[in-house]
């Protein structure tokens, strides 16, 4: 049985990534902030693992997002200069 595939996770992943990107936080200093393996980051940012909703909420806090920022419709996180 495989991860069953919810357009908001999609959406979660592909924003939590651009903010990763844009603040340059590894994926290694989300574990860290969050308490968690560098490979349960890498399974959420794959999509092989649907986190909850509370794990979803501390991911955002760690890139300095409200969580309703990563569940809509994927946007660029760039700091404009």
């Amino acid at each position: 049985m495989g991860v069953m595939i919810v357009p908001a996770f999609d959406n979660f992943r592909e924003n939590l990534r651009s903010a990763m990107d844009a603040r340059e936080v590894s994926q290694r200093q989300l574990a860290s902030s969050i308490s968690t393996s560098v490979s349960y980051v890498n399974r959420v940012l794959q999509g092989s693992v649907n986190p909850p909703m509370d794990r979803c909420e501390e991911m955002a806090q760690a890139v300095g997002l409200p969580l309703v920022d990563l569940l809509e419709a994927p946007k660029d996180f760039a700091v404009p200069c």
